[in-house]
């Protein structure tokens, strides 16, 4: 994947003494919260904004989550997905069509920071389009986040109420 974004989360630490008290759900719990707001919010956004001069990146956006028990972080990232290839259909010089394969994972970087190649024979200018939709799209993906949260919070403790019951019985 080729760029992160970060979302600083306000009274993260309150979140975080909350979680600690569910057990090991806790982990589980925020990161299928934050992978429901990207995949609610942003993926569409991300989808609309994208260049589609061959088409083939919109369609090759994934979301991957990550959960560090040691650190008690839960990292989301969106980005091309490296084993989306497709074949399509290109000139050579002298005329003749040959299929070439495009990969998107390994051209979203150039686009969305924009290169120049060499001494000025070729160059594009930045098209931060995932850097334009995680701002338009920011506060509702938090509010999203927050209400997969609070489900999610509901249903470890509904879990945790039924395992302690058993116990107790």
């Amino acid at each position: 994947m080729s760029d992160s974004f970060g979302v600083k989360i306000q009274n993260f630490g309150e979140i975080q003494k909350a979680l600690r008290g569910l057990g090991p759900d806790q982990s589980r719990a925020v990161s299928m919260s934050a992978r429901e707001a990207m995949k609610k919010v942003l993926m569409p956004e991300l989808m609309r904004r994208a260049p589609s001069r061959t088409g083939e990146l919109e369609d090759s956006f994934k979301i991957q989550s990550k959960t560090s028990k040691t650190r008690g972080t839960v990292e989301v990232k969106v980005g091309a997905d490296p084993k989306i290839k497709a074949m399509h259909r290109a000139e050579r010089r002298d005329g003749t069509t040959y299929m070439r394969p495009i990969v998107p994972s390994r051209y979203l970087h150039l686009v969305e920071k924009g290169h120049r190649k060499g001494r000025g024979r070729s160059s594009a200018k930045a098209n931060p389009f995932m850097h334009r939709s995680m701002m338009a799209k920011r506060q509702a993906m938090e509010k999203v986040f927050i209400e997969t949260i609070n489900r999610s919070i509901e249903k470890v403790w509904r879990s945790v109420r039924k395992r302690q019951a058993k116990k107790g019985a």
